[in-house]
Order: structure tokens, then C-alpha cells, then sequence
């Protein structure tokens, strides 16, 4: 984090791009992504609440 002076908040330094949102909240792991982060690559991942991936059996879970 950095401190930005113009709009007295402070800024994140770095984002990563973890792939493209689907219609149905699926991500599609990008492929430099799942190169960096090999754990996230091969399975179906979502876009969960708290703004990260989330696996698919973690939200099935919570609808049964």
C-alpha cells in the first residue's frame, strides 16, 4: 500500500488479473494467472462474497 497525497487514501501497489467473469459468477483463470498460481488452475472457481475465488464445492456446500 501506498500513500497517494491528491486523494489522502492510501492506494494498492500491485492487482493481478485472475481471468474473466462469466454470466453464471464462473471465473475463467487466466492463463499467466494459473502459471503463478498453479493451485487455482484446473478446477471451477467463482467469485465469492468477500471478493476472492472461491472453489465450487465451498459454495454447493452452502446451498444444500
Amino acid at each position: 500500500m501506498k500513500w497517494d497525497p491528491v486523494l489522502k487514501k492510501y492506494k494498492r501497489l500491485l492487482q493481478r488479473h485472475v481471468g474473466r467473469l462469466l454470466e453464471n459468477d464462473r471465473i475463467k483463470i487466466a492463463p499467466s494467472f494459473a502459471a503463478d498460481f498453479p493451485e487455482y488452475s484446473g478446477d471451477d472457481w467463482f467469485w465469492g462474497a468477500n471478493k476472492k475465488p472461491v472453489h465450487e464445492y465451498r459454495i454447493s456446500s452452502r446451498l444444500s
